[in-house]
């Protein structure tokens, strides 16, 4: 074979792997991974909506309805006199996950939160939405720092009855680490 007649089948042949990748790739649609699979597979309890009320430090009950998991925030520890520098809640503990990463989620999410933005959109035709994050981390309290606290004499005094009336009853937890999402893109999809 000459070398001009290599260079030109060599030509073809690039010219059609690269046609065949072009029309493969135009075949492909993006899929973002799930967000409650992301939190997941982190070691995270993913909520059915973001509450930035479940952070630690909340009470919360826990039950089972209709074979589900249903969790419901009832208020937090500061309400019954104890500090954030007495249970030690540590902003940051876990570091950032998923910055500039892409993840799906329910339209009803992003809708919500450009709600509170008083902003609009066809809410109607999106089939889901898309969340970029942008700033996130782990928070959390040192049970060790409570239950310190707890044990120190006239805790209990300075909590109120109401409190320890409320902690004991059955179902109620407290909330000790959160993943915190503090800044997001949100995008809605067909």
């Amino acid at each position: 074979m000459l070398r001009p007649d290599f260079i030109a089948a060599l030509g073809g042949a690039v010219a059609w792997v690269a046609a065949a990748v072009s029309f493969s790739a135009a075949q492909t649609i993006f899929q973002p991974l799930p967000l409650k699979q992301f939190l997941e597979e982190n070691g995270w309890v993913s909520l059915p909506l973001p509450d930035k009320r479940m952070g630690p430090g909340s009470v919360i009950k826990v039950t089972k309805k209709d074979g589900a998991v249903v969790m419901q925030w009832l208020g937090d520890l500061r309400r019954c006199g104890i500090t954030d520098r007495e249970f030690r809640y540590v902003r940051g503990k876990y570091s950032a996950i998923g910055v500039g990463e892409s993840f799906e989620t329910k339209a009803s999410i992003a809708a919500g939160f450009i709600a509170k933005l008083q902003g609009t959109a066809d809410f109607e035709k999106a089939g889901g939405a898309i969340m970029q994050i942008e700033d996130s981390g782990g928070d959390a309290v040192d049970f060790d720092a409570l239950t310190n606290w707890m044990a120190k004499p006239g805790a209990a005094q300075r909590m109120p009855q109401v409190c320890n009336n409320f902690l004991a009853q059955e179902d109620i937890y407290l909330v000790s680490e959160a993943f915190r999402i503090s800044k997001a893109r949100y995008g809605l999809v067909d």
